[in-house]
């Protein structure tokens, strides 16, 4: 009878940061120019933007950023909608140098994704991968 020597080897558990679900990875597949729709008090969303508040039932983002665009002086913004835990929310947005401009903290909300980017030029609130299509 032949002897197996069993080795025992002590794993160092690692802890692995978990991986943020963006909804930008769902929807990066617009890569020319599509239609255009009006949304409301003059601006105006891409298709991206469009199936992504269709799809996901995120209307209310588009009224909040609609809503801030008078404390705002800048053409460019960079908006972010991102978990903080559970299903709170805060939702920054940023000039071009990643200056913070507005920030609303403790929203509540039951939304799949833990990370949403949009951008805002001039009255187009499109995906930051149509940012180079319209101008």
């Amino acid at each position: 009878m032949e002897k197996t020597l069993i080795k025992k080897t002590n794993f160092m558990r690692i802890k692995r940061a978990k991986k943020r679900n963006s909804a930008n990875t769902l929807y990066d597949m617009y890569k020319s120019v599509e239609d255009v729709y009006d949304f409301k008090a003059g601006y105006h969303i891409s298709q991206g933007v469009f199936d992504l508040t269709n799809g996901e039932d995120c209307d209310w983002l588009l009224e909040l950023i609609v809503q801030e665009q008078s404390r705002l002086n800048t053409e460019v913004q960079n908006w972010h909608l991102k978990r903080i835990e559970g299903e709170n929310f805060a939702l920054y947005c940023t000039n071009e140098n990643g200056e913070i401009l507005s920030e609303v903290q403790d929203i509540s909300l039951r939304f799949y994704f833990d990370d949403l980017y949009l951008l805002v030029k001039k009255n187009l609130i499109c995906l930051p991968i149509e940012s180079n299509i319209y101008s």
